[in-house]
């Protein structure tokens, strides 16, 4: 799986400066997965973001108390078409949610309501 890092002001600083502090956020996110005993996962940047890619959804709680991070979240790539996003939002739920026999939710009748 994949986690999406989110930070606060590094974003408001010049590109230089913003690259430096985003290069010093991943190693500080690194050290603090080794630490915890993670091993062969990457961490990347792109778009304003910092995404570590290939770990359980359990380490975004490691990854929030890192200095400088302020929202860390399991994320799941998809492509772009609609019917994709759609499926996997169904899967997601129903893996998190566990299967609730006889009971309704509110992404299903969300799902049939745009389909």
């Amino acid at each position: 799986m994949t986690i999406l890092v989110a930070y606060g002001e590094i974003a408001l600083k010049s590109r230089y400066v913003r690259n430096r502090l985003e290069g010093i956020l991943c190693n500080q996110i690194s050290a603090i997965l080794k630490k915890n005993g993670y091993k062969n996962f990457t961490v990347s940047r792109r778009f304003g973001r910092i995404f570590v890619e290939d770990i359980d959804n359990e380490a975004a709680v490691i990854v929030s108390k890192v200095f400088g991070v302020v929202l860390s979240m399991p994320a799941q790539e998809t492509s772009p078409d609609f019917e994709s996003i759609l499926q996997a939002l169904q899967e997601t739920a129903e893996h998190n949610l566990g299967n609730q026999e006889g009971r309704s939710s509110a992404l299903r009748k969300f799902i049939r309501r745009i389909s």
